[in-house]
């Protein structure tokens, strides 16, 4: 089971797993969860919410996320860290580094030094895919939009049209972003 981590909110926001895990942790966040979340973050600063699909939402939540799971997620850490983690001296954890114990999990750190490493950690990953851009709802509040009232923005460097919709109810709506 993926573990879900809460905003202050009390929204889910955050899951937790290793790089490896990742495809397999997308997979296992419940649909109303993953929707609910995304939805959250447009309906609280008053937008409607873009079309979703918990399938689509997987799809873009794993290619946001993509690269940053092929960066190796080790941990490495120095000799003296190391060695208290494992209940040892630096003295006793260097000469059994020199002995060949370690052999494959050492790697040479910056300054010389050498770092152990050991297994990968699990980190926490965003479970919202896209957020509003302020500068839009900034520039919606200049143009007048009304609750309800969809406005079509163009951001400098996007070449895509970018629709927002104000919520029909008017609700969480501020006059400055």
């Amino acid at each position: 089971m993926t573990e879900i981590i809460e905003n202050d909110a009390g929204d889910p926001y955050w899951f937790v797993a290793t790089g490896a895990e990742l495809r397999e942790a997308i997979a296992a966040i419940p649909s109303e969860t993953l929707l609910a979340a995304n939805r959250a973050v447009w309906t609280s600063r008053g937008l409607e919410p873009p079309k979703m699909t918990a399938a689509g939402l997987r799809k873009a939540l794993l290619a946001k996320h993509q690269r940053a799971a092929s960066q190796p997620d080790d941990l490495v850490l120095p000799i003296e860290e190391a060695a208290r983690h494992l209940k040892l001296t630096g003295r006793v954890l260097r000469y059994r580094i020199q002995q060949g114990e370690f052999e494959g999990h050492t790697r040479p750190l910056p300054g010389g030094q050498t770092g152990l490493v050991f297994a990968p950690r699990a980190r926490r990953w965003s479970i919202v895919v896209e957020r509003p851009d302020p500068r839009v709802m900034a520039n919606m509040v200049d143009a007048g939009a009304k609750p309800g009232q969809p406005c079509d923005f163009f951001i400098r460097g996007d070449e895509r049209r970018h629709t927002y919709t104000r919520l029909a109810s008017g609700e969480n709506w501020r006059t400055s972003w």
